[in-house]
């Protein structure tokens, strides 16, 4: 089976910094477009307020030429949203990719890939300073690990859903999995209680312990009434009451998990899912 080269231009929506290129790894780079690139993909995008962002990442690889469907292009699509997510508060995110491929010496437009899961609404932009570049490439290879772990890879790609959907009670479903995911082994005992000790303590030094606590059992005891429809709570509710409740949820748990992941991906890079949960443990004795 023939590989071919291949290399995206992505547009970064939300991002700037004083330095004109940041190498994240081997095959992507960070760098501010040339006019006629932007130019290029600004052709493609219908939202106006877009066409003012002036970082592209540039992305080369190879890849199948049988694979019709831009696997790893999208792979890293959500990897980078992940990540923007995690380390960068969610500012910064992307969307859009123009793509080419080598051919006869030289790329080639060979398409446009858009993630319609993805918002193209983004209210401020992360500002990268030149004495943070070292730092960013850091924390992306100690992400960069983390996808060798399949659990923490359930909780990453779950916390990803919670992010990309609009249905607020799949939000409160898909960030208490990544919990569970990210803190409790298989077949270990009452799954609330892990999710909610562990967790607790875990950011006890950025958060009220007893606080986080209490709202993780709340959450999960939600999760499981509306897994099974019998939240009597939720369906007194009228349509703007429950919006706000849940809206509040959603945050709280959001920036636990994220504290959660950060700190896991920062601190305890090596470990595997299992001996991640064994350190939760000695932790709490």
């Amino acid at each position: 089976m023939r590989e071919i080269q291949r290399k995206d231009k992505i547009l970064l929506l939300g991002f700037n910094s004083e330095l004109t290129e940041i190498k994240l790894s081997d095959h992507i780079i960070i760098r501010k477009g040339a006019d006629h690139e932007l130019e290029e993909i600004y052709d493609r995008i219908k939202y106006d307020n877009l066409k003012t962002q002036q970082f592209i990442i540039e992305y080369e690889y190879t890849e199948s030429n049988e694979s019709t469907f831009p696997r790893k292009l999208f792979k890293l699509l959500d990897d980078l949203n992940l990540f923007f997510a995690i380390f960068l508060g969610g500012k910064t995110k992307v969307a859009y990719a123009l793509r080419h491929i080598m051919s006869e010496g030289e790329y080639r437009q060979a398409g446009f890939t858009t993630n319609p899961k993805v918002s193209a609404h983004f209210s401020e932009e992360y500002f990268l300073k030149i004495e943070d570049s070292e730092k960013i490439k850091d924390y992306w290879k100690r992400y960069q690990l983390q996808s060798e772990n399949q659990p923490i890879q359930i909780a990453l790609r779950r916390y990803l859903f919670s992010i990309q959907k609009s249905e607020q009670e799949d939000q409160v479903i898909d960030l208490m999995i990544a919990f569970e995911a990210l803190l409790v082994k298989n077949n270990e005992g009452s799954i609330k209680r892990n999710i909610a000790t562990r967790c607790s303590k875990f950011l006890s030094t950025k958060y009220d312990r007893e606080e986080v606590y209490n709202i993780l059992i709340k959450a999960y005891e939600l999760r499981s009434e509306i897994v099974h429809g019998s939240s009597v709570e939720l369906n007194e509710m009228d349509s703007r009451e429950k919006h706000a409740y849940l809206g509040k949820i959603i945050v709280n748990l959001s920036e636990l998990l994220r504290s959660c992941l950060y700190r896991k991906i920062l601190e305890f890079t090596n470990l595997n899912s299992s001996e991640f949960i064994e350190e939760l443990k000695r932790e709490i004795a």
